[in-house]
């Protein structure tokens, strides 16, 4: 049992640290507080409680590939993971530039990330399934986690290009960004559902899609207050 555990905890946690650092050094000259993105990271992490028992509202009364069932997953999944990076990151005074909307927003995804990749796992290790363990847990590592690091940026970019803006076009920003992580995440669970060369292409378009992430990294850290 512990030893199960422990192998689903270091596979799903593992991955998404490694991520986390290579985007935190988005922000090395200026970086936030350990202790706020550790918080923000755990608080994603939390936030999958909360989606599986939303989620499993919607799953019992529709079937799992229902396009009804597909919308609501992704539109919790995005809303938890913005209410996790606000909570102790957006919310907090260390949100000083705009770099940092994109730090918080993508901390909260990997912690997400992180702890529903350890349940996929667990439950793939658990019915001692070693094999299938390993392949969902590199499908997950290149596919779901970069899923979650990039729909939820949509929301940091959007933020941070409207960090000196008036508040009605942050508004207007953020709800862009909400809307475009969530289609994002639509197409991508509509082309998994379909498997086969789909599935390449829905990887493809996401590390196509993380490249973009991270040229738009480098136009946020040249902003400044005009």
């Amino acid at each position: 049992m512990f030893y199960t555990i422990a192998l689903a905890f270091l596979g799903g946690f593992l991955p998404s640290m490694v991520w986390l650092f290579f985007w935190l050094e988005e922000d090395r000259l200026r970086p936030e507080p350990k202790i706020r993105i550790a918080l923000t990271f755990i608080t994603g992490a939390i936030m999958v409680i909360f989606a599986g028992i939303l989620e499993h509202s919607f799953s019992t009364n529709m079937g799992i590939q229902d396009a009804h069932t597909v919308f609501s997953w992704a539109t919790i999944e995005e809303l938890l993971k913005f209410i996790a990076a606000a909570i102790f990151g957006l919310a907090s005074a260390a949100y000083d530039e705009p770099i940092d909307a994109l730090i918080y927003m993508i901390t909260a995804a990997l912690g997400f990330a992180a702890a529903e990749n350890a349940l996929f796992l667990y439950g793939s290790i658990a019915q001692d399934t070693s094999i299938q363990s390993i392949l969902v847990g590199d499908t997950r590592f290149i596919g779901s986690t970069l899923l979650h690091t990039v729909s939820s940026a949509c929301i940091g970019i959007s933020l941070a290009l409207t960090f000196f803006s008036p508040r009605s076009r942050c508004i207007l920003a953020v709800t862009i960004g909400v809307i475009l992580s969530i289609s994002l995440h639509i197409l991508f669970n509509i082309f998994i559902l379909q498997q086969g060369s789909a599935y390449l292409l829905a990887l493809v378009g996401i590390w196509i899609s993380v490249i973009v992430v991270l040229l738009f990294a480098e136009k946020i850290k040249l902003l400044k207050h005009k």
